[in-house]
C-alpha cells in the first residue's frame, strides 16, 4: 500500500510541476498573441490557465504511462530520449483530448495544440533532470540510506540499485 501512495504522491507532484511550467509557457504564448490582436484579458489569463490545466492532465497521463511501462526501472536506467518520448506521447494524448472535446477553435488554439507534444517532451526531460538531482541529494545526505533498521538488501532496493 505504501508503494501506491508514494507513486500517487509522485504523480501529483509531477502533474503540479507540469501545470506550473505550462502556465508559464501559456503566459508567454498569451503575451505573443496579444501582439497579434487577441483580447489581452483572455490572452493573459485564460491562455495560461488553459495551459496549466493541460499541463496537469499531461503530467498525470505521463506519470501513468511511465508507471505502467517503466515502473521497474530507476531514473539512472532511463535515457533522456526515452523519457522525452513518453512525455511527447502524453502531450499528444492531451492534444487528442482537446481536439476530441472540440476546444480548438481559433488559429492560436490550433498552434497551441500542436505545441503540446513538444512542451510535454521538454517537461518530461526536465522532470527526469529534477528526479536525478533529487536522487543525488538523497544519496549525498544519506538520510534514507543510512537507516540502521534496514538490512543491506533493503538498503540497496531503496537506492534503486
Amino acid at each position: 500500500m505504501k508503494r501506491w501512495l508514494r507513486r500517487l504522491r509522485g504523480a501529483i507532484r509531477t502533474a503540479v510541476t507540469w501545470a506550473v511550467g505550462w502556465a508559464a509557457a501559456g503566459g508567454i504564448f498569451g503575451a505573443v498573441t496579444v501582439v497579434s490582436g487577441i483580447d489581452p484579458a483572455s490572452a493573459l489569463f485564460w491562455i495560461p490557465a488553459t495551459f496549466a490545466a493541460a499541463g496537469f492532465v499531461g503530467g498525470t497521463i505521463f506519470s501513468a504511462v511511465l508507471g505502467l511501462i517503466e515502473g521497474r526501472r530507476t531514473f539512472e536506467q532511463m535515457s533522456l530520449l526515452r523519457f522525452a518520448a513518453w512525455g511527447a506521447l502524453g502531450g499528444a494524448l492531451v492534444s487528442i483530448l482537446i481536439v476530441a472535446m472540440g476546444l480548438v477553435g481559433s488559429t492560436a488554439s490550433v498552434v497551441a495544440t500542436l505545441m503540446l507534444p513538444l512542451l510535454a517532451a521538454g517537461s518530461a526531460s526536465g522532470s527526469l533532470a529534477l528526479a536525478r538531482g533529487a536522487d543525488d541529494q538523497v544519496l549525498e545526505s544519506g538520510n534514507e540510506s543510512d537507516d540502521p533498521a534496514l538490512s543491506e538488501e533493503k538498503n540497496r532496493g531503496l537506492l534503486g540499485r
